[in-house]
């Protein structure tokens, strides 16, 4: 699955040709930290649910939401903030995780990104696009607004260690399970939506080119 164990044990170790001074040779991209080239990480989220006015829907305590794998959401839809059949977005589409309080402008570029080429129309293609929204504090925090059509999780702990990301940072997935991209809003020069969803459609295009 991507994924190697050091050969620390002698049948192992002699199986890949290996003596006792002999280190084993690491593949980095093997390494899942969520850099780019390598496969995104498993990591349990919750989805939450969206109200009438766009916010977090209120559940219950005793009725928390289901666990999903990050990686399962490459493969799911976003409408409403509520996952849907994967065919509501199309099979090649990108994911892009971002920070659901969208410190870095990301949430509200892409929500604009997805306008500008028709994803919410009914007769629209399906987007190449799905977008993401990782809450990692209480979820009854955020605003209505918050990362606009992105299909909203909630993180119990460990996200952004796990990739090594801050707030500003946007995470983006080829359909295959790798990063494709990773940035910073900082180092890319992103000061606004309009600024993120520039250099998003700019990363798509790169993307969807090679």
């Amino acid at each position: 699955l991507g994924f190697a164990y050091p050969a620390r044990d002698a049948p192992r170790r002699q199986a890949l040709g290996l003596d006792e001074t002999e280190a084993e040779v690491e593949d980095e991209t093997l390494r899942l930290c969520g850099a780019p080239g390598t496969r995104l990480p498993h990591h349990w989220l919750h989805a939450v649910p969206r109200g009438k006015e766009g916010g977090p829907e209120e559940r219950p305590k005793a009725d928390p939401a289901e666990p999903v794998s990050s990686l399962d959401l490459l493969h799911a839809a976003s409408g409403g903030g509520e996952i849907l059949p994967p065919e509501s977005v199309s099979p090649a589409a990108f994911t892009l995780f971002v920070d659901a309080e969208d410190a870095g402008y990301w949430g509200g570029g892409a929500a604009m990104l997805l306008r500008s080429s028709g994803g919410s129309e009914r007769d629209a293609p399906p987007p190449m696009l799905r977008v993401v929204a990782v809450a990692t504090s209480a979820v009854e925090e955020l605003s209505a607004a918050a990362a606009p059509g992105a299909l909203l999780v909630q993180d119990p702990g460990g996200w952004r260690s796990k990739l090594a990301a801050s707030p500003a940072c946007a995470v983006l997935v080829r359909p295959d399970g790798h990063v494709a991209w990773r940035g910073e809003s900082a180092e890319e020069g992103v000061a606004s939506a309009q600024d993120a969803a520039d250099r998003l459609e700019q990363v798509m295009r790169a993307e969807l080119r090679r």
